[in-house]
């Protein structure tokens, strides 16, 4: 998250831009959340799973 912060405060005070394809760059950090939950926990499944 505070990258995020960072990037965002470079583009709005320094560059005094708006960030372009705003909607896309937040679906695709949803997407990634998505994919790194479910990586985690197929790691927990795979490796910490003792029968």
């Amino acid at each position: 998250m505070p990258i995020v912060l960072v990037i965002a405060f470079f583009q709005f005070i320094v560059l005094q831009q708006t960030i372009p394809n705003l909607a896309s760059i937040i679906v695709g950090s949803g997407f990634i959340l998505i994919g790194l939950t479910l990586f985690m926990h197929g790691l927990k499944l795979g490796l910490f799973l003792h029968w």
